[in-house]
């Protein structure tokens, strides 16, 4: 594969005329599942890093005024320190708009493009510069010359990355650039992180715990709701008992009153049975008269 023509002359960095680049042929559904995953699980970890591109089925090449047959569309490709809008806008990868080319590429095998992979691709991403190229295939080497494998660019050329492989079966290749562990495990693509000492969540291993995170979530909100609706009655419970003990300190109230206005009445009555006994012994005594003295005497 060539990638420098008559016609596709390197451009200095950032003079490349704007041109969106045309949507590249539909991926193979043979990879599909494959690429979605690994493009998701790289975008999550980088999702936080604007500097950071990770696309997948954009075209890759050095300008846009270099042959369409020069062009490649990579699976999964990754770039540090380049503006991901830019590049969106684009609808590719142009080298000459960055002065670097993509720092990583991953290529899932599939029936009708696995023998390019590792032939023409291979050649084709080494030409353009990329520093690593991957290549992964879940059915075990059968449409790759292997199940796992890793070339690192030196002076030019891909030189393969040493595989390290375990005695369940399962095949370990590190790449530099990502500073992950590729894995190929039982047909299945994951990434490791040795720093973490944990795998990388696939797209549906993210889903499951986003889900386990919105259950716990709700069944939180959940026990937030009946605590407070406990609340809630307890409170009632207290201002119903507090309208009770108001209502009985009123009523005690008002019976004290009127116990002590019985009293006073009782008081009362009794004050004016005794005037009224006092007023009638002195009619009593008027009618009596004076006292006179026995005759003779």
């Amino acid at each position: 594969m060539t990638t420098r023509t008559e016609t596709g002359q390197r451009a200095a960095p950032g003079t490349e005329p704007f041109y969106v680049l045309p949507d590249p042929p539909r991926i193979d559904m043979q990879e599909a599942p494959y690429v979605a995953r690994a493009l998701l699980t790289l975008m999550r970890r980088y999702s936080d890093r604007p500097d950071v591109v990770v696309m997948s089925q954009g075209y890759l090449c050095f300008n846009t005024r270099s042959a369409r047959s020069d062009w490649l569309a990579p699976d999964c490709l990754v770039s540090f320190g380049v503006s991901l809008k830019a590049v969106t806008r684009r609808n590719g990868y142009v080298i000459d708009d960055w002065g670097k080319p993509p720092d990583f590429v991953l290529e899932i095998a599939s029936e009708s493009t696995g023998a390019r992979d590792y032939t023409v691709k291979r050649e084709g991403y080494a030409a353009f510069g990329v520093g690593e190229y991957f290549r992964f295939d879940a059915t075990g080497g059968e449409y790759h010359d292997r199940p796992l494998a890793g070339d690192r660019l030196v002076r030019g050329e891909y030189e393969a990355i040493p595989m390290v492989g375990s005695v369940d079966g399962s095949i370990r290749c590190y790449s530099e650039s990502l500073g992950l562990y590729l894995c190929w495990e039982d047909g299945r693509l994951r990434f490791w992180d040795p720093v973490a000492a944990a795998y990388l969540n696939d797209y549906d291993e993210a889903e499951d715990a986003r889900l386990a995170a919105e259950d716990a979530r709700l069944a939180a909100e959940g026990d937030r709701v009946v605590a407070e609706d406990a609340r809630v009655v307890a409170e009632d419970a207290r201002v119903v008992a507090e309208d009770a003990r108001v209502v009985a300190e009123d009523a005690l109230v008002e019976e004290r009153v009127a116990r002590r206005a019985a009293e006073a009445g009782q008081l009362a009555a009794e004050d004016a049975r005794r005037a009224a006994e006092t007023e009638l012994e002195r009619l009593r005594e008027q009618l009596r008269g004076p006292t006179h003295p026995p005759l003779g005497s």
